[in-house]
């Protein structure tokens, strides 16, 4: 990430290894863009969420159907992108800039 410099990072929670709220941690102390967490660990108004977001993501959307969401599209699509929208500076769908 470091290298490529992305503007927005959508991230999980589970991961391998150094698990969302680690990778979030150190990417808040020295990496570029927006981070919004998607995640069925990170659900809004859980404490994982409150942690994700004083540590810096613009966003938190929960994964409709647990860590493996095959309906994460239908479900939750218009609020990821939504919050994408929003993280990155943009306008919200439909609307011009």
């Amino acid at each position: 990430m470091a290298a490529l410099r992305p503007d927005l990072t959508l991230l999980d929670i589970e991961m391998p290894e150094l698990d969302g709220i680690g990778a979030l941690r150190a990417w808040s102390l020295t990496g570029p863009g927006a981070v919004v967490v998607v995640s069925s660990a990170a659900r809004p108004g859980t404490a994982l969420a409150a942690e994700a977001r004083r540590l810096g993501a613009a966003a938190v959307v929960g994964k409709p159907s647990g860590a493996f969401s095959p309906d994460l599209r239908d479900r939750q699509g218009d609020a990821i992108l939504r919050a994408a929208r929003h993280a990155a500076g943009l306008p919200p769908a439909g609307e011009g800039r």
